[in-house]
């Protein structure tokens, strides 16, 4: 059997994280790291389905801040719904699409913790 040399979420991990990177520089994948700033961006992946060719996954992006100000969170969250909303990528490994789903605001026990989630589907294809 070939061993695989190339994965397809890793290439999709790398995409989003420029993506947001352009934005905001704090992008963590799963969980942010203990040393994190007040401002920061968390996001993690789910596949959904495979079919044709089409992985169909499910982009979720946490807008994080902490105070009592909901502005800086909400511009934040307002610049990678835009962003995200109808994007494509295409390089050497992976295309993808990205489709606005929802938004949310997520309350914390810390009623300091600002945080708004929002899902994305995601449409991967690998290249040959």
């Amino acid at each position: 059997m070939k061993a695989m040399s190339r994965s397809k979420t890793v290439a999709l991990r790398r995409g989003v994280k420029g993506v947001i990177s352009r934005i905001i520089p704090s992008v963590y994948f799963g969980q942010a790291d203990g040393n994190h700033p007040k401002q920061y961006v968390v996001y993690d992946l789910e596949e959904l389905s495979f079919e044709d060719g089409c992985h169909r996954m499910q982009l979720e992006v946490n807008c994080m801040d902490y105070g009592t100000d909901t502005a800086a969170c909400e511009t934040l969250a307002d610049q990678i719904q835009a962003k995200f909303d109808h994007y494509k990528e295409l390089n050497d490994e992976i295309l993808f699409k990205c489709y606005f789903d929802r938004r949310q605001p997520v309350y914390e026990e810390d009623r300091k913790i600002i945080r708004r989630r929002l899902l994305f589907e995601i449409h991967l294809y690998e290249r040959s």
